[in-house]
């Protein structure tokens, strides 16, 4: 299921600004700013998605097809906020988007269930590629308000990506010349993999 996600949107912002990268990398000056802001994204992309840990951190809207209505639905990616559309390929093939009075969600740590309402099935809905596509908010609770609260993103995630940038601010090339690099023990994994439901 994993592979059957889709960001739709962006984060609506980043969860470190170019201050705190200069405070932990001990930068005073505007040279590298934008070096700085292509490093943010960078980092935010090692914990964001299906292909990095498995969550999101800040709100942004996904998009997960499956090929079949099962009893119930998995979204496997969270913190979820909202679902937001589910979409079907009827008898007819033509795209139906099902009442949200119809079914109910119910929300985990990192996924949400979706259901019908008691007493109630699922449409009729024909077995085809992406014939079921859920649309769906993730991120922290607080990311989707305006403005944007970011109070409830982990402190460690946060520490995570500062350090993984402060290292590629000063590594910039693949490999280390000279030295035996070793990954410290309290390094981005340790602090990233707490929180890791991706599919690896």
């Amino acid at each position: 299921m994993w592979n059957r996600l889709e960001r739709i949107t962006a984060p609506v912002t980043e969860t470190v600004t170019s201050t705190q990268v200069k405070a932990q990398c001990r930068i005073d000056h505007s040279t590298d700013d934008t070096l700085i802001t292509r490093l943010i994204e960078a980092a935010r992309d090692c914990i964001d998605g299906p292909n990095a840990i498995g969550i999101a951190m800040v709100s942004q809207q996904w998009r997960m097809s499956i090929d079949y209505m099962p009893a119930r639905i998995w979204v496997p990616m969270g913190p979820v906020i909202s679902t937001d559309t589910l979409t079907y390929l009827d008898d007819a093939g033509v795209r139906q988007t099902l009442d949200s009075d119809e079914y109910t969600w119910r929300k985990e740590n990192f996924g949400a269930w979706l259901k019908p309402i008691y007493n109630g099935t699922w449409p009729t809905v024909r077995a085809d590629y992406d014939s079921v596509q859920v649309t769906f908010t993730a991120g922290f609770a607080g990311t989707g308000d305006s403005p944007v609260s970011l109070e409830n993103v982990p402190a460690s995630l946060v520490h995570a990506q500062l350090m993984l940038i402060a290292h590629w601010y000063e590594n910039r090339e693949t490999s280390v010349i000279g030295e035996v690099p070793a990954e410290l023990q309290q390094g981005f994994d340790h602090l990233a993999n707490r929180f890791r439901v991706g599919r690896f």
